[in-house]
């Protein structure tokens, strides 16, 4: 069969629409095909929760042809059954040196040992732009140059002064908290922005699981909180999912200077109080969890049924009273633009208990000389299938962390 009809444009296309299988049929025809189609077979590759088998193939894949390691622009990596063995830690970290072309690296399942072979080998990943980790493998020999999305795993006990080593290009930093920080939230805040003050976008979510355990404590100091949210010198997008075992509280001390020099309490992830028309908008139970996505401004969009009485009920719990001066997430989120003049937009998710349908959201923008606009989002949509065997997964209100990594990959 000859090649020579098919420009290379051409060949690539047909590669990027086989399957793996077919793949390795193609690179057996001739070289103009091989070449193509190891472009494609070896531009992604996916080796989180593989067995011994497939990590010693991929490392004498490139063993025995250095070139394709030229090839790889995305690695998933993970660990393996009895871990990693020295000659294979050896093993890989030479061959990341060769990854050259490398443009997201993900590490976060890996440990201690892992990152000891990385500072043995010393890999530069000059093209590196999305590095996903966690505190084991968070800092790297030689910090990429063009390193602008960082995505930190992190547990209980934070370990993130390496951060500072990415000062010099990080735009985004995404935290996903697997738990509550030793340290509580606006200490952490406080340390990443000694870390990384230049920053011009950070985000705070909980892990992803289907039931996850929550990344704050019930009760905070709204003062602590804006306080290190000030130390971040070019901040202009802040997105903070906050989730809560059973209550959330931040409280704000007494301004002296007001006219009513008293102490604030904002109660987070309540329905709003006196606006009966609302009260399907916020935090979903189990029960209501299947409603589609829609906006405070849509007009089709209607209240949710009013309960039917029952004769005999148990006493339901009685839900917090009303604060003077506003209280909740509007209040709230218009308190942290206010006090962070950078800032240009807030998004603000609340969620209480091991409710499955997301947080509800306020999302505060700000134009050059105007005031702090709002927008509510009603209740997000559930994907999957609960009572089936796939896993539901909650929709965040159409941010997700792939569509930051997409952003620069």
């Amino acid at each position: 069969m000859t090649t020579h009809v098919f420009s290379s444009e051409i060949v690539h296309i047909i590669a990027s629409h086989l399957s793996t299988s077919d793949l390795l049929t193609l690179c057996c025809v001739s070289r103009a095909f091989r070449t193509a189609g190891e472009a494609v077979l070896y531009r992604f590759l996916d080796l989180k929760r593989r067995s011994r088998r497939c990590l010693q193939g991929f490392l004498s894949a490139l063993e025995n042809a250095p070139r394709r390691a030229s090839l790889v622009k995305i690695l998933l990596l993970g660990p393996v059954q009895d871990a990693f063995g020295l000659d294979e830690l050896a093993r890989l970290g030479g061959v990341l040196k060769r990854c050259d072309k490398l443009s997201l690296l993900n590490t976060s399942l890996l440990g201690k040992d892992f990152g000891d072979a990385l500072s043995h080998e010393k890999p530069a990943f000059p093209l590196l732009k999305v590095y996903c980790t966690s505190p084991h493998t968070l800092k790297l020999p030689i910090p990429p140059p063009a390193l602008s999305l960082l995505v930190l795993h992190l547990g209980y006990l934070p370990v993130i002064s390496e951060l500072s080593t990415y000062r010099a290009s990080l735009h985004t930093l995404v935290v996903i908290m697997h738990g509550i920080c030793d340290v509580g939230l606006p200490e952490l805040l406080g340390c990443l922005a000694l870390a990384l003050p230049k920053i011009r976008r950070l985000c705070i979510c909980p892990s992803d699981g289907w039931i996850a355990p929550p990344n704050v404590a019930e009760t905070g100091s709204l003062d602590d909180l804006l306080s290190s949210l000030t130390k971040f010198e070019a901040l202009d997008s802040l997105l903070l999912h906050l989730r809560a075992d059973k209550t959330l509280t931040m409280s704000l001390s007494a301004d002296p200077r007001s006219p009513d020099p008293e102490p604030r309490a904002f109660h987070l992830g309540y329905p709003p109080f006196g606006n009966p028309e609302d009260s399907d908008s916020n935090l979903l139970q189990a029960a209501n969890a299947f409603s589609r996505v829609s906006f405070a401004d849509d007009s089709d969009s209607k209240p949710a049924s009013e309960p039917e009485e029952q004769s005999e009920s148990p006493i339901p719990p009685a839900a917090p009273p009303p604060h003077p001066g506003g209280s909740g997430e509007p209040a709230f989120g218009r308190l942290i633009m206010k006090s962070c003049s950078g800032l240009r937009r807030l998004d603000l998710g609340v969620q209480i208990g091991k409710v499955h349908s997301g947080p509800q959201v306020y999302v505060f923008e700000r134009a050059d000389g105007e005031e702090v606009s709002v927008q509510r989002y009603r209740k997000p949509e559930l994907r999957g299938d609960p009572a089936g065997d796939s896993e539901p997964q909650c929709c965040r209100w159409g941010w997700k962390v792939d569509e930051e990594v997409r952003k620069w990959c």
